[in-house]
């Protein structure tokens, strides 16, 4: 679930692969955001939800290993990302979360890293590796920015840690 400035309330259905969108303080039903399938605009297993300074909605979906980016208005903006484990895909991303200078941070949780992207869903640089050590990660889960320190708190689930990463701003 992730809650914009004008508290329109999104939350991820994997079920029927899209993303409901409620009015926060009634519990209204408001409509839905794309639907289930492959092409862009659609998404198979949405999960991960963030919002950005503009209300644009980041949707995460680990079924097609990609990123969906819809306006406020509900049309899709760009996708980006695919399958696989070179810089720029993912395997079985489960979180997305953006920044105050709308950085966006995708944990890709196979590939044991965060990656971040542009505004524009251009890559620009890995957080952490697999392993065991500070600043490695092992299937992490979850993550979170807190944009007022500047600080990313990820889930490292399979270390059983959370472990904290001061981002570049």
């Amino acid at each position: 679930i992730a809650l914009d400035s004008t508290g329109v309330a999104y939350a991820a259905d994997a079920i029927n692969g899209c993303i409901q969108v409620f009015q926060s303080d009634m519990g209204t039903w408001i409509r839905k955001l794309g639907s289930k399938g492959d092409a862009p605009g659609q998404m198979q297993l949405p999960c991960g939800l963030a919002v950005d300074r503009l209300n644009q909605i980041y949707c995460v979906d680990y079924g097609l290993s990609r990123v969906s980016v819809f306006n406020k208005a509900g049309l899709l903006v760009r996708t980006f990302g695919e399958k696989g484990s070179a810089p720029g895909q993912f395997n079985v991303p489960r979180a997305v979360a953006v920044d105050q200078n709308d950085k966006i941070y995708v944990l890709d949780s196979l590939n044991h890293r965060v990656q971040v992207f542009s505004p524009a869903g251009e890559f620009l640089y890995i957080i952490g590796e697999k392993g065991s050590e500070p600043g490695q990660l092992l299937a992490p889960s979850d993550l979170s920015i807190d944009t007022e320190s500047n600080t990313l708190y990820v889930a490292d689930k399979g270390n059983k840690r959370v472990q904290c990463f001061q981002i570049e701003i």
